[in-house]
């Protein structure tokens, strides 16, 4: 059973991730990376644990191999909002595929990315090698 629930686990586990994510769609905002239309990454269930921990959209039940979180970053009329989705399906070839909306507390489907930079600020790490040393 996967226990990511303190405000400490969900800033050094997922944090780095959020942090990540976070930067790329950022960089996206600001340096206009017209080209960039994809960024994927594989991980292990419990790194979409914590993400989803970390963001307050993770129901508690350990992530199915070949899990996957859809994050998106869209931008009308010169505003970026966020979406997330998630597919929790071992057999995506052999069954109908069913994405799950999964929305940031206080937020709508479509979050603005602001709301998102904003509610994430307290579970990045600023120093994360110093945050994780045994006093």
């Amino acid at each position: 059973m996967l226990k990511i629930k303190t405000s400490n686990l969900k800033r050094l586990r997922g944090g780095p991730l959020v942090d990540f994510t976070l930067d790329k769609m950022k960089k996206k905002k600001t340096e206009n990376m017209e080209k960039t239309k994809v960024i994927s990454y594989t991980t292990h269930g419990l790194n979409i644990a914590a993400y989803l921990s970390a963001l307050d959209i993770w129901n508690g039940l350990e992530p199915e191999s070949c899990a996957t979180v859809l994050v998106e970053l869209y931008r009308t009329d010169g505003n970026h909002f966020v979406r997330h989705l998630y597919l929790n399906s071992t057999t995506p070839e052999r069954e109908p595929q069913q994405l799950h909306l999964l929305i940031i507390p206080g937020c709508t489907e479509f979050c603005p990315l602001d709301f998102v930079l904003e509610f994430t600020k307290d579970v990045i790490p600023q120093n994360w090698e110093k945050e994780c040393q045994i006093d």
